[in-house]
């Protein structure tokens, strides 16, 4: 709706991208972890699936920011960490 308001889009996000990230975001996490009920994951052939499905999050996640970051440019090492910090933060500001 606004793609040719560039100047009002760059003002909301300076203006909004704060609020959003400390407190809606956290909001939405507590949110969402509260609700989680992991008493429902009650034998050993679930706990596996959940690992394996915590596993295959983790290393795509790891493995698809390293790769993007190194082919972008980076280091291997400064590669890496993207890689890991997207892993313990949950998402990545370039600015």
């Amino acid at each position: 709706m606004l793609s040719d308001q560039h100047e009002f889009r760059d003002a909301v996000h300076r203006t909004l991208s704060g609020l959003v990230t400390v407190f809606f975001l956290p909001l939405f996490f507590t949110y969402t972890g509260l609700r989680t009920d992991i008493g429902s994951i009650g034998t050993p052939l679930l706990w596996g699936f959940a690992a394996l499905v915590l596993l295959a999050a983790v290393a795509g996640k790891f493995g698809g920011c390293t790769a993007a970051a190194w082919l972008g440019g980076f280091r291997v090492r400064e590669s890496v960490c993207v890689g890991v910090m997207m892993n313990t933060r949950g998402s990545w500001s370039w600015s």
